[in-house]
């Protein structure tokens, strides 16, 4: 190999240092964002299922619907570095009297999550009109007032097991920005 000549020495160093600071600005962007959004909390409600279906609450169905919250949770935890809060089912049971009402009533829900001590609660329904599709609807409500922020719907069509992952996924990127918006001066 043969040695560079200073000019080429020069550049090559320039460029060296040059990575070096996009990596460095890159790590501290990583950092700041997972802080800035350490002292943000969120509650998950359990998922509700509307079942239309000519045969509705069928175990497997039930057990897809349990199932929502938890991987939501995971791809919020993903996304961001929230501090997620556990609200009891049986809590959320003796707030709504009936499925939908605390996503019809996010004063209600956002007094469950102001007891958890968080900033934004979300509201799921997983409706079942048939048994080719069903929707999956997320409420994000600001627990401070009571407001809903922002709703989300996502059509699942297809196979459940594969399609279902992708729309909690879709819903969390879509909680995390508007969180982020929320959050901005």
């Amino acid at each position: 190999m043969r040695p560079l000549h200073p000019a080429e020495r020069r550049r090559s160093t320039a460029i060296l240092l040059q990575a070096i600071r996009c990596i460095a600005m890159g790590a501290a962007m990583l950092t700041l964002t997972s802080l800035a959004n350490a002292d943000v909390g969120i509650a998950v409600l359990d998922f509700e299922l509307r079942d239309l279906t000519l045969a509705p609450g069928g175990e497997e169905e039930l057990r897809r619907t349990a199932g929502l919250k938890v991987d939501l949770e995971k791809a919020l935890r993903a996304r961001g570095n929230y501090r997620l809060a556990v609200v009891a089912s049986s809590a959320q049971a003796r707030a709504a009297p009936g499925v939908g009402y605390l996503s019809d009533h996010p004063e209600t829900a956002a007094a469950l999550a102001d007891a958890a001590s968080v900033d934004w609660m979300v509201v799921g329904t997983l409706t079942k009109p048939t048994f080719l599709f069903s929707y999956l609807q997320v409420r994000l409500v600001r627990v401070r007032d009571g407001t809903v922020v922002d709703d989300f719907y996502v059509e699942i069509k297809g196979r459940q097991d594969q399609v279902t992952p992708k729309a909690v996924k879709a819903v969390a990127e879509r909680i995390d920005t508007s969180v982020r918006a929320q959050r901005m001066p």
